[in-house]
């Protein structure tokens, strides 16, 4: 989520309680929503990349 994103941190934490899968809540510093600043979309991007290629390992 993006780090000036406060509307959202306390509904994605509840999402992320609900789940039966291991989750990782990650801040992208400097993005709001919906990540339309330069280069916020392709970190969220990455981030993702990352969390995914660390579960495809075990």
């Amino acid at each position: 989520m993006g780090g000036r994103d406060l509307d959202v941190r306390s509904p994605s934490g509840r999402a992320a309680a609900r789940m039966t899968t291991e989750t990782a809540t990650v801040m992208a510093p400097g993005t709001g929503h919906p990540c339309s600043e330069p280069g916020a979309l392709e970190e969220v991007a990455r981030l993702s990349g990352e969390w995914s290629a660390r579960r495809m390992k075990g």
